[in-house]
Order: structure tokens, then C-alpha cells, then sequence
């Protein structure tokens, strides 16, 4: 029955153990590293700029960080597609 350490139990706490680590990597270190991202899409002129402006100052102004990357496609990933658009 195993009285002094039976498997059961040794499993019960590298069970313990496992979740213990996961949690630590889940849990981000400094609240002013996290970053979050945010993809705007819709047509031009529809206030996309305008949305993301008034994102950053209400998260600035009561003082959580909120770092927004908007992403553009870089030069280097757009021209894989120019000989197939102007073909």
C-alpha cells in the first residue's frame, strides 16, 4: 500500500511541481514589460488613427502602459507580391 512514499503521491507532487512552473512562466515579471498588440483594420478615412490616439491617452493618462505596435508590412515582405500585382 505503500505507507511511506506510495507512486501516488510522487506523482501528486511533480503534478504540484509542474503546475507551479507553468504558473511562473505565465506570470509576466514587470506590469511594464507586457505588450499588447492591436490590429486596426477597415477602410481609409474611417478613424483608425483617430481610435489608436485616443487608446494611448486614456491608458497614459491613468497611468497604465499600453504599448501599441501598429504593423505595417515591412518593404521586404511586400515586394514578394509586386511582380504578381503588376503582371
Amino acid at each position: 500500500m505503500g505507507v511511506c512514499e506510495s507512486i501516488q503521491a510522487k506523482r501528486a507532487g511533480e503534478g504540484l511541481f509542474i503546475s507551479k512552473k507553468i504558473d511562473k512562466e505565465l506570470k509576466p515579471k514587470d506590469i511594464g514589460t507586457m505588450e499588447q498588440k492591436l490590429l486596426l483594420l477597415g477602410p481609409g478615412e474611417s478613424g483608425k488613427s483617430t481610435c489608436l490616439k485616443q487608446l494611448k491617452y486614456v491608458y497614459v493618462s491613468i497611468e497604465i502602459y499600453l504599448y501599441v505596435k501598429v504593423c505595417y508590412p515591412s518593404q521586404e515582405y511586400t515586394r514578394h507580391f509586386r511582380p504578381g500585382l503588376y503582371d
